[in-house]
């Protein structure tokens, strides 16, 4: 009697605390899908129909799977004929099938709102219908102890899937969700065997979860991936597994370290937001995050050696605080989403921190004074000899001039044979420029006559060079193309130059004065080294018109992942070299030692070389795999090797009981010979070591052959039981 006193107070207990794990899964699960695909706020009043639909469904299951299951199919089945009944039905599918063929960005408000569908059931109805599947999935995983860690991945990836579509997470389900996943991993599937579960474990457990989860929400860094997006699931999975290996180049957004990597084939977009700016008055801006200044490898790296006490960055901030002193301060702060090593600034930033390798800022949340001045005013500056300067100008000279020697001669052959083609400029009259950003305005001439702007840049070719490959070659390229090529011949000019990563800001992107920047608005640009100034910014993207950061930033926002080419820029100040009469006609430019860079018939292993780090990456791959499983098999085997007969049965029984786990039972004689082992005075012959060796095999082979096929990967690789 008192024993069944205890027993139903702790099965309660039981029965609450699931349920509360049953609410947990269902608003995380599908409270995150209410919020990630933007259904209208309607969708909470579904999400608490939800939790109690749940609940009937969890006392039903307890009393018989096969009704609770039957549960969901009526549930779902009224909803669906309740909202088919609706005159807007076809409309809201309609318009659901022009999202999922042209690969729109997924929101249901808008496409209610396209289907003339404000308000009402309907909408209400829809998410049910998404959401009473789930209900079944999470109540099913916690009642039923089968199929375990199958159910945690569909639940993983329901919790993934707006990351995989272009969509954020939202932070408080998330959190909802990874308790769930968490409880259930311990109790549904590590501590399933276990007879009894004492509701003071589960209790203890769900407390210190929700504990370290508040924690970790409000004291840690916000967890990335609640910004994450994609293009496409194809195309978000191909960049976590170029990312788990080592840095993707080929999307746009925020790079949490320095990075100088450039993309190897088409460019994608992501709209989420990477940070936000703080000012008292809007206005545009590049934000500057790192310059890089060494290019090889198709890879920009670092300076080689660092200049104490740099201000390269803010030198012609002295500059204009020396001839100005009229100018108008405001306070600016830049916040990114995700932890960065350097600091985002604006141009024009007024402030003595530490300046790292003559490129960046120590990351900080301090407010920076900014100058109220144009960036493009810089341009028409005079330059004067400051001998402060001089022992940095020498510093630049030495780290801002090289190009590697094979690529140098190709740019110098594109740049007589442009000036040549064209006829009214020499290279001599272009090194007799004072001002180099004249000089600048030359090169950029002569990109954007002979190259376009375009995200489809296609693959570069194994053994291809970037530069060589968008000038020669395919003559479109990405901002980084444009920055790239710009920067190394300028330098081939004798102006020290460097490549610059950052973000661009409208004056027109500040509400209430926060400015929200998007991925998208990621770039990459150069800046020149003009004597007693400093280093000015310089543009070689094209754009389509005269109005500087502004119209590069529409640009940019105009940009979707399918953009080809864009037009031929119209920039007046590119249109036609200043103090030159431009011929009427443009001769095309011929790419220089066409000898060289003549087009071949690719050899029969070029296109396997394409796919060289992938085959490396799978190799890699393999090789854990195979190492994993070379350690799991030996490991036992090494632990037997110094122990004596009777400590040697007590690991074979030992080993054998977690075994049995998946089935079977182990004969009697073996047990009798594991507890004369143990217990007994007596040593353990040879003949009877044997017996349990052969045993031990033929037992775990057996049970192998039992299971099913995604349980022996894990029996006979992860856990090396054979």
């Amino acid at each position: 009697m008192k024993n069944l006193i205890l027993k139903l107070p702790q099965k309660q207990c039981n029965i609450c605390l699931d349920f509360v794990i049953i609410i947990l899964g269902v608003v995380g699960l599908s409270g995150g899908l209410g919020y990630s695909l933007y259904f209208p706020e309607e969708f909470v009043s579904g999400l608490f129909l939800l939790i109690i639909f749940s609940g009937i469904v969890y006392l039903t299951m307890l009393k018989s799977y096969k009704s609770g299951f039957l549960c969901v199919i009526i549930g779902w089945i009224v909803c669906f004929v309740l909202s088919y009944t609706s005159y807007q039905f076809e409309s809201v599918i309609d318009q659901l099938k022009v999202v999922i063929k042209f690969d729109y960005f997924l929101r249901f408000d808008e496409l209610f709102k396209n289907a003339q569908l404000v308000g009402g059931i309907v909408p209400i109805l829809f998410y049910l219908m998404i959401g009473i599947p789930i209900v079944y999935l999470v109540v099913s995983t916690v009642t039923q102890k089968k199929l375990t860690y199958i159910k945690l991945l569909l639940c993983l990836f329901i919790f993934l899937f707006p990351v995989f579509i272009k969509h954020q997470l939202n932070s408080i389900t998330s959190y909802c969700v990874i308790g769930f996943l968490i409880y259930e991993l311990l109790f549904s599937a590590i501590l399933k065997h276990q007879k009894q579960q004492q509701p003071i474990l589960k209790i203890c457990f769900l407390l210190f979860l929700s504990f370290i989860l508040i924690f970790s929400s409000i004291n840690l860094e916000s967890n990335p991936i609640f910004r994450q997006s994609s293009t496409s699931v194809l195309t978000q999975i191909t960049n976590w597994f170029d990312g788990f290996f080592g840095d993707s180049h080929n999307g746009t957004g925020l790079s949490p370290s320095i990075n100088g990597g450039l993309p190897t084939g088409d460019i994608t977009l992501s709209h989420s937001i990477a940070l936000t700016v703080q000012s008292s008055e809007p206005f545009s801006s590049y934000l500057r995050g790192y310059s890089l200044a060494h290019y090889e490898n198709n890879k920009w790296q670092p300076v080689i050696k660092n200049f104490e006490d740099s201000r390269s960055v803010t030198l012609y901030t002295n500059y204009i605080k020396e001839q100005y002193t009229d100018v108008i301060f405001q306070q600016v702060k830049v916040t990114p989403k995700k932890s960065t090593s350097y600091q985002l600034v604006p141009y024009f930033a007024d402030t003595q921190n530490e300046i790292i390798a003559d490129s960046y800022f120590k990351r900080t949340d301090e407010f920076f004074d900014v100058f109220a001045y144009d960036i493009e005013s810089l341009k028409t500056l005079n330059s004067f000899p400051r001998e402060q300067y001089l022992d940095y100008q020498q510093y630049v000279e030495d780290e801002y001039l090289n190009v590697p020697d094979q690529l140098r001669e190709n740019l110098n052959q594109f740049i007589d044979s442009n000036l040549e083609d064209n006829g009214y400029l020499t290279r001599k009259d272009l090194t007799n420029y004072s001002n180099p950003i004249e000089i600048a305005n030359q090169v950029q001439y002569m990109l954007q006559k002979q190259t376009t702007y375009s995200l489809k840049t296609g693959e570069l070719p194994a053994g291809a060079d970037f530069v060589e490959n968008f000038l020669f070659q395919t003559k479109k390229g990405s901002c980084t193309h444009f920055a790239t090529t710009g920067a190394l011949l300028l330098r081939c000019l004798g102006i020290p130059s460097r490549y610059v990563s950052g973000f661009v800001m409208k004056s027109s992107d500040f509400k209430d004065g926060v400015a929200e920047i998007r991925n998208n608005r990621s770039h990459a640009w150069i800046e020149i080294y003009y004597d007693g100034i400093g280093w000015i910014p310089i543009d070689m993207t094209p754009t389509d018109s005269s109005s500087g950061v502004d119209s590069l930033g529409t640009m940019l926002d105009n940009l979707t992942d399918d953009s080809q080419e864009t037009p031929q820029a119209t920039n007046p100040n590119t249109e036609q070299p200043p103090n030159q009469d431009q011929p009427d006609t443009q001769t095309p430019i011929e790419t220089p030692d066409s000898d060289i860079l003549e087009t071949q018939e690719p050899l029969w292993y070029q296109g396997i070389l394409g796919y060289s780090d992938y085959i490396i990456r799978g190799f890699i791959f393999l090789a854990i795999v195979f190492l994993y499983r070379l350690v799991s098999t030996k490991a036992f085997k090494l632990k037997l090797r110094h122990k004596s007969s009777n400590q040697k049965i007590i690991l074979y029984y030992q080993r054998m009981k977690r075994i049995s786990r998946y089935g079977g039972y182990i004969q009697d004689d073996i047990e009798m010979l594991a507890y004369k082992a143990k217990f007994s005075t007596h040593t353990i012959s040879d003949e009877e070591l044997k017996e349990v060796e052969e045993y031990y095999s033929l037992f775990s082979h057996q049970i192998y052959k039992t299971l099913p096929f995604y349980r022996k990967i894990c029996f006979k690789f992860i856990l090396g039981y054979l």
